[in-house]
């Protein structure tokens, strides 16, 4: 009798031993996928971290296009990356602080055309951008950039002016739809924090 009791109680233990293990068993996935997780979250942290440190240490940050003023190059919405230029050329594309205080936009995004040396002026309802493509001053190296003269832009004040040093016209691509150097007038190279790296 004593022998069949020990033979129960054996398999009884086993029983609760192989119980034990199914739920330790069962519940080690739920553990791994736990830590699994938290490794990701990490990893992708430090991803965003090095990308920051890296853009700062490059002096370039991202920025939200607002607006419709530069379509189609860029559409509202649009993650464009800002780098930070001593040098300014024409046609670069820039972020800049506006000093215009009627401006619904603290900041604006603006293609450059016109630089310092460069003759702006009023032709038939058009402003022309006049520049030199050579030192020599004749009118093979002249050229002419035209922009239409919106009706916002009909008491603009300027009539003919040479472009100063540190100064610079912008224009929207979106000509037809843009506030930009025909509303507010020429910009400061101090109210520039970049160019703007084309996609």
């Amino acid at each position: 009798m004593s022998s069949k009791k020990e033979k129960k109680k054996k398999k009884s233990s086993k029983s609760k031993g192989n119980k034990e293990k199914y739920t330790i068993n069962k519940k080690q996935p739920k553990a791994i996928q736990e830590k699994r997780r938290k490794k990701l979250i990490v990893i992708l942290l430090a991803v965003i971290l090095f990308i920051v440190i890296l853009l700062a240490l490059m002096r370039q940050f991202i920025w939200r296009v607002d607006g419709s003023s530069m379509e189609p190059t860029f559409s509202s919405g649009d993650l464009a990356v800002v780098k930070y230029q001593k040098d300014i050329g024409r046609y670069d594309i820039v972020a800049f602080k506006t000093a215009d205080p009627t401006t619904k936009n603290k900041y604006l995004v603006k293609r450059v055309v016109g630089v310092p040396g460069d003759v702006v002026e009023v032709r038939a309802e058009k402003i022309s951008i006049v520049y030199q493509t050579s030192k020599k001053k004749n009118s093979d190296s002249e050229v002419n950039l035209t922009y239409p003269i919106l009706p916002n832009t009909r008491d603009m004040k300027i009539q003919k002016i040479e472009i100063p040093e540190n100064k610079f016209f912008v224009v929207g691509d979106n000509v037809w739809g843009s506030y930009d150097s025909r509303n507010f007038g020429l910009i400061d190279r101090d109210q520039i924090e970049g160019t703007i790296m084309t996609k």
